[in-house]
Formats: C-alpha cells, sequence, structure tokens
C-alpha cells in the first residue's frame, strides 16, 4: 500500500521526504488536496484535526493519507469535508490576528511532526 502525507510543514516534508507532498500554503490548501486525493481513491489514517492545537492557532498541518484499492471511502469524505468547513469556520471568525514569532513557529512545526510520527510509528507497512 501507499502512503502519503500532506503537509505544510518544512520539518515534516524535510524528515519524510520520499513520502511527503509538501503544500505550498494554509491548513485550507492542505484539506483540499486532503479531499482531492481521497476524491480519487485515498482513505484518512489520521484524523485531520488530531492533537489539541486548533487550526486557527497554528499554521502547519500534516495529515496520512493510504491509498485505496476500492471505491471512493465516503467515511473519509464525509471527515475531511466536515474538518475542512470546521477550519474555515474557525479561521473566518476568530479574532486572533496574531504574528508568530520564529521561536513559537518552531514550536508548532515541532508538535505538528511529532503528532505525524506518531502515526506512522503505528503502521507497519511503512
Amino acid at each position: 500500500m501507499k502512503y502519503v502525507i500532506i503537509t505544510n510543514n518544512p520539518l515534516v516534508a524535510k524528515e519524510y521526504p520520499q513520502k511527503c507532498e509538501f503544500i505550498g500554503g494554509t491548513i485550507v490548501n492542505v484539506l483540499t488536496r486532503c479531499r482531492d486525493l481521497i476524491h480519487k481513491g485515498y482513505i484518512l489514517i489520521t484524523h485531520p484535526l488530531a492533537g489539541s492545537v486548533k487550526p486557527n492557532q497554528s499554521p502547519y498541518k500534516s495529515v496520512l493519507l493510504k491509498e485505496n484499492e476500492g471505491p471512493v471511502d465516503f467515511h473519509s469524505v464525509l471527515v475531511v469535508e466536515n474538518c475542512f468547513h470546521k477550519v474555515k469556520e474557525m479561521i473566518e471568525t476568530s479574532n486572533l490576528n496574531i504574528q508568530l514569532d520564529k521561536d513559537v513557529l518552531e514550536d508548532f512545526a515541532y508538535l505538528d511532526k511529532e503528532l505525524i510520527k506518531e502515526a506512522i510509528e503505528t503502521i507497519r507497512e511503512w
């Protein structure tokens, strides 16, 4: 089975260069790409909103998907669509106009990398 990490996190892309598709953009862009792949037959392995960091506070997101040989997985479609709309709503209604400094951005990137690393370690055929 083929696995792919969709990410906008440079640390994740550097850690897993052969398994990553780097998205130069926001969390919404990452979720859009995940949604596109799911409609092409991939399934979600990690929940797009995993972790306790709110998507309107952290600029980074990594999502693990697996190529599926069967029909479109409607559960994955529902999950990614719900997450996509929730993230857009959170960003649009957020009153947080915070400029994150370099150290905070590095912390968010590290946290996202560790979350995806935990998921990867549970996969035997990685």
